[in-house]
């Protein structure tokens, strides 16, 4: 069942999650037309690294991984999680499985939590995200559009350049 976007309660949720798409999607977009040159890499990794968190809060709220009750998942978006319809399911799935868990060294949820969030001594003075950006666009951006549709909402940044 398709979530009522428009009632006042989602109404806040939603207007954080269309920020959290238009920088994700924008960022994107930016991020592919981008060519860099000398110190503008400095520009490129600030973009990259932004682009990873949006990452990392999207997956959170499509994955319900906040454990905080002030925390953004599907259900405060009118999806019911008890119930969530089989094509949402299903996206939510692909998504799960290419993030992967916290505590597998190999998973991209790991690399983005060591690499990037947390000052760790995994960290390193540059890291290449490429496989992760190709394993996590395609789910998120799937299940984006998804969502937006079955809400009846207009996307807050067009997918195709």
């Amino acid at each position: 069942m398709c979530p009522d976007s428009t009632s006042d309660t989602s109404d806040k949720v939603w207007r954080i999650l269309d920020y959290e798409v238009q920088m994700f999607l924008g960022i994107d977009h930016i991020r592919s037309h981008l060519r860099v040159e000398g110190d503008a890499q400095l520009i490129k990794n600030a973009l990259v690294e932004s682009s990873l968190l949006h990452i990392r809060i999207l997956t959170d709220i499509f994955l319900n991984r906040g454990k905080r009750a002030d925390d953004i998942n599907l259900g405060q978006l009118g999806f019911d999680a008890n119930s969530i319809e089989p094509i949402l399911a299903e996206k939510i799935s692909v998504l799960a499985m290419a993030y992967g868990e916290a505590s597998n060294q190999t998973s991209n949820c790991w690399i983005l939590n060591k690499m990037l969030a947390h000052p760790t001594k995994h960290r390193t003075k540059g890291h290449d995200y490429s496989d992760l950006f190709s394993a996590l666009n395609e789910p998120l951006k799937a299940i984006i559009e998804y969502i937006y549709e079955c809400a009846k909402r207009p996307l807050p940044f067009r997918l195709t350049p």
